[in-house]
């Protein structure tokens, strides 16, 4: 291994200058060039276009064009549909501004494209000899795989000779905006430099295609702090996985090193195996930067011949090459690739900017070769790697210092299962500016190159279901190409609730008469569609509960619709009015989007007190009535209730309401159960199910607990009449809601089997008591 002084700059270094034979059997002949693919992903950011921020002693801007107010002096031969102006295909927008070059800036490219060029005016470049330069552009690129493919070359001489230093690519290249940077020797510092852009296309399929963007030239200097050539030895070169690669003298394909007599390849002297995953890595390499310099930008440099099998089946790359680079040996990073195909059939130069910076002890480098089970070729050959040290420092990524967002809507907005939500997103950035913003549902930094960036802050943003906290995350990207970091002040977290629609109708003969729309909606708050609601008369509301009334005559509903934040038990009252000299009446329900897991009860009441069994609204679907009628309809998740008995009678009661019949609960009660209505007891059938706040006499054969009731809580809302009133309460130590001066309550002891008295506070969910009330 060769390591030069830190002193030798990369502008003077032997590799640097071309034009020189090397032993091969053919010349270097894409040697002026480190050719960068870049692809602006968040862990290498390959960046140009903002570098003077760093002052002319790093680098410093020698050219650049944006296309936003012409086409730059750039001209088209060729049969070809290259075009400047406003794009509205492919990526849909410029890179920046609005405009750019393209195949066809407004639709696919076109069939039988022949030496398409786009070619740059003359630039001189003759003030910065002796300097590396780096070109850039930002390209969307797509095309029909395998035959319409894309080039880019440049010139030193006007174009009296090309050399190309991206060679033909075709397919999903870059799919949304990517920043490719090519680095050019000191020899290409002339007064008669030009860039070409070159598109060829065959007579079926077409695609995308080719768009170009933002262009920019820069002078680098760049320093030699690692190379090696592998003549002497192997290089400290690891091989791993399933093998494949040998180091030696290559003997076809191709057919000598680079450099000296020795390389590492897949195949020395024939193809790569099938069913392949294989890697040679480089040794630790120190690049800690001198006691006082600051971290920078590193530059890898390697020769290669390349050439892969270039099927891809069902759109995956079935053979392909890799280059990765690691901190610690065990997390790498792909820096170059996945590349597939004739990339290179003759030794090549390649290039990658390692950003954010690398420092210690423990670089190492990896080339990779995957193939599968069938079909071959020559292989991944490598020599003469080095790394440089430039004097870039990484340009400051954006830093997000308010994200925000919150529901916007102000109305019931149709009670679809989209939300509008309104969102604030500033940051800032030193030495640049920023450029675009983006808000997505995930932690993952978008590419520099995305097509959904915007060219402002956004104000608002949709989102869709499921159901529950949604995490959104704020980016900024700036005009250098770096983006923002996921932190806690870029991300909030937002809850959905979509609304779950039930509706009420009233039909007579057929014809219908009323309809009601209620259900759950997370953004619902007190009074929110009060713009649907006409105001229920005073005294008609009930606590907690949302008051329908509908009309079979020509009044307006007194509630056209509510709708309610979810809970576990949300209550409804409906009001039907009929009167009895009226046609019976259906009342129909459509309660299909009703939760599986929850129930929704029907329950007709008379004075507030349950009147008859509770209705399972998802198992029945119409009810007749024949007079005005007042209704709780509850919509919850269920809990389960256990009564306690003695031998003998029992007062007892029931805090769910429920459609499970008695013969469910008890199975020995042979002299039956009994209520108390109108001044009189009454005994209820077997098949009949408790009325929840209702009291009970039962006779028990047994001591012990019930089979569980399943039900929803009642409300504990009721009514006393004057006089005697057997009741039951919802919850300990409240007998009756909103009545906290009820006299003496009496309960039935089933142990000395009498009566005891209690007072209000001490009463007990799951008993029933006597309260005597002397007036209304």
């Amino acid at each position: 291994m060769e390591r030069l002084a830190p002193s030798i700059q990369a502008a003077g270094a032997t590799r640097l200058t071309e034009g020189q034979t090397n032993g091969c059997s053919s010349p270097a002949t894409a040697g002026p060039a480190f050719d960068l693919l870049s692809r602006a992903r968040p862990a290498f950011i390959f960046l140009s276009a903002l570098f003077l921020i760093f002052g002319p002693s790093a680098v410093a801007t020698v050219y650049t064009q944006s296309f936003d107010t012409d086409n730059g002096g750039f001209t088209v031969s060729g049969t070809t549909s290259w075009a400047w102006g406003q794009i509205t295909s492919g990526p849909g927008n410029a890179y920046s501004g609005s405009k750019a070059w393209a195949t066809n800036p407004a639709g696919d490219y076109a069939n039988g494209e022949l030496n398409g060029n786009l070619s740059s005016p003359e630039i001189d470049l003759s003030t910065n000899g002796g300097q590396t330069l780096l070109l850039s552009w930002w390209q969307f690129l797509v095309t029909e795989k395998g035959v319409d493919e894309a080039t880019v070359a440049v010139s030193k001489d006007g174009g009296a000779n090309w050399e190309t230093v991206r060679e033909a690519q075709s397919g999903s290249v870059s799919p949304g905006w990517e920043q490719q940077n090519v680095f050019l020797d000191a020899t290409y510092a002339t007064s008669s430099f030009r860039m070409r852009f070159g598109f060829n296309s065959d007579e079926s399929l077409t695609a995308a295609g080719f768009y170009v963007d933002d262009i920019s030239i820069d002078t680098w200097e760049v320093t030699s702090i690692y190379s090696e050539t592998f003549d002497a030895d192997n290089g400290g070169y690891s091989v791993s996985g399933t093998s494949g690669w040998e180091w030696g003298t290559p003997t076809s394909d191709p057919d000598t090193a680079h450099s000296g007599t020795s390389a590492w390849a897949t195949g020395l002297g024939q193809f790569y195996e099938n069913n392949t995953d294989s890697y040679l890595v480089s040794p630790a390499i120190d690049v800690t930067p001198a006691p006082g310099e600051p971290e920078t930008i590193l530059l890898l440099s390697w020769w290669q011949v390349l050439h892969t099998e270039g099927v891809t089946q069902f759109g995956n790359r079935t053979d392909f090459a890799t280059v990765d680079v690691s901190r610690d040996g065990t997390t790498w990073k792909t820096v170059y690739g996945k590349v597939e195909g004739e990339i290179n059939t003759s030794w090549a130069r390649r290039s990658v900017l390692l950003n954010p910076p690398f420092s210690g002890s423990g670089l190492q480098v990896r080339f990779r070769l995957y193939s599968d089970g069938s079909l071959g070729a020559p292989g991944f050959c490598v020599d003469d790697v080095e790394l440089f040290r430039t004097t870039v420092q990484a340009p400051d990524a954006p830093v997000v210092t308010l994200f925000s967002g919150r529901d916007a809507t102000e109305t019931v907005p149709g009670y679809t299962d989209g939300r509008t939500l309104t969102v604030a997103l500033s940051g800032s950035v030193e030495g640049s500016t920023i450029t675009g913003w983006q808000v997505t549902e995930t932690d993952t930094p978008p590419l520099a190159g995305d097509s959904n960036w915007l060219a402002a802050p956004p104000e608002t943003y949709s989102i869709t279901g499921p159901a529950g906290e949604i995490a959104l995350y704020g980016w900024l990207r700036s005009s250098a190409g770096t983006v923002s970091a996921a932190t806690s002040t870029s991300q909030t977290v937002v809850r959905y609730e979509p609304s779950v629609d039930f509706t009420f109708r009233l039909t007579e003969g057929g014809e219908e008469r009323s309809a009601l729309r209620f259900g759950t909606w997370g953004q619902a708050t007190e009074a929110f569609d009060l713009h649907l609601d006409a105001q229920a008369d005073d005294g008609d509301n009930v606590t907690t509960t949302a008051y329908f009334l509908s009309s079979l005559d020509d009044g307006p509903e007194k509630l056209q619709a509510d709708y309610r934040p979810p809970a576990s038990i949300l209550r409804w009252r409906l009001v039907v009015e009929a009167t009895a000299t009226r046609a019976p009446v259906t009342l129909e329900w459509n309660v299909s989007s009703a939760d599986a897991e929850r129930l929704f009860l029907l329950q007709a009441l008379r004075d507030e007190t349950p009147n008859g069994a509770p209705v399972d609204m998802t198992s029945e679907g119409e009810m007749e009535i024949s007079a005005t009628t007042v209704f709780e309809v509850a919509y919850g998740m269920p809990e389960e209730a256990r009564l306690e008995l003695g031998v003998g009678w029992n007062l007892v009661g029931t805090p769910v309401m429920t459609d499970q019949p008695l013969n469910v609960f008890f199975s020995a009660t042979s002299l039956g159960v009994w209520s108390w209505h109108d001044g009189a007891y009454s005994e209820l059938s077997s098949e009949s199910p408790m009325n929840a706040e209702q009291g009970y006499f039962l006779h028990s054969e047994v001591a012990g607990q019930s089979q569980p009731m399943r039900g929803l809580v009642a409300d504990g809302n009721l009514t006393l009449n004057q006089g005697w009133n057997l009741v039951s309460p919802v919850r300990d130590g409240v007998i009756v809601n909103d009545i906290e001066e009820v006299g003496r309550a009496w309960w039935w002891d089933p142990l000395p089997q009498s009566y005891v008295p209690t007072e209000a506070g001490a009463s007990r969910q799951g008993r029933a008591y006597w309260i005597f009330i002397h007036g209304e």
